[in-house]
């Protein structure tokens, strides 16, 4: 069985690349939205691996940590992980506070 991993890209488009190139044996879903990857998240087999970035729309970055909380309540084994711009360590600081985060990625604002 190959390995589940759902990316959550709440920037559309952001994770395309990612999503191709993390190989033939994984099973790779995209979401573009928390509702839409909640749902992914109650079927089976589940996922080892959900990655979220944050929305660049939302300077709070609010949706992504509030996700990450709710993909926790549903999903408990499921690893989480949070991209966030490099400039943003209040985010980073909140999110591993509240949310059961596993890791953070940084990535440049300009991404």
């Amino acid at each position: 069985m190959s390995t589940r991993i759902l990316l959550v890209d709440l920037q559309g488009g952001s994770f395309t690349a990612l999503a191709s190139s993390l190989g033939a044996d994984r099973e790779t879903i995209v979401a573009t939205n928390p509702t839409e990857a909640i749902a992914l998240l109650g079927q089976s087999p589940p996922f080892a691996v959900v990655v979220c970035n944050c929305d660049s729309r939302d300077h709070t970055s609010s949706a992504s940590i509030a996700f990450l909380a709710e993909a926790y309540e549903h999903a408990t084994k499921t690893t989480r992980i949070l991209v966030v711009p490099r400039d943003r360590a209040d985010v980073i600081f909140e999110a591993v506070n509240r949310d059961h985060i596993f890791a953070f990625l940084t990535e440049d604002s300009s991404s």
